[in-house]
């Protein structure tokens, strides 16, 4: 599959030096903290991986045993959701929606900014790999 359209653009952007140094002051003087979408948990649930964790492994979901660095989590079974973050639990709500919802709340009001879409592709990420020192930041 062919690298995303967005993707493409911010690549053309970017490959004027100009352009790029623009970017990157504008990048410096934002304060947002942008965290991915949140991720599937294999069993049931969402985890809100820590960018750094997202730009080291793309993933679509997150296996049973693996500890990435995270935000936030959202588990449980129908009827009786959690939220874990900052090593608390809150909960037991009705619905992962709700639980959802009060985790994006809770990530909020840390000044974090949960994106509505993932910022690349599989395919993005394979196309344009980051070097080890860039993931090791």
């Amino acid at each position: 599959m062919p690298i995303s359209k967005r993707y493409e653009c911010i690549l053309a952007v970017l490959n004027d030096p100009i352009n790029r140094a623009i970017v990157e002051r504008e990048i410096l003087r934002r304060s947002e903290n942008l965290i991915p979408p949140p991720v599937i948990l294999v069993g049931g649930g969402f985890v809100y991986l820590t960018m750094d964790e997202y730009r080291r492994k793309h993933r679509e979901c997150v296996e049973t045993g693996e500890d990435p660095d995270t935000h936030a989590e959202v588990f449980g079974t129908p009827g009786e959701w959690y939220v874990a973050v900052n090593d608390a639990e809150i909960g037991p709500f009705s619905s992962i929606t709700t639980a959802r919802i009060e985790a994006e709340n809770l990530l909020k009001e840390q000044g974090l900014i949960v994106l509505r879409d993932h910022p690349w592709t599989k395919d993005d990420a394979a196309a344009y790999p980051l070097s080890d020192a860039a993931t090791s930041r």
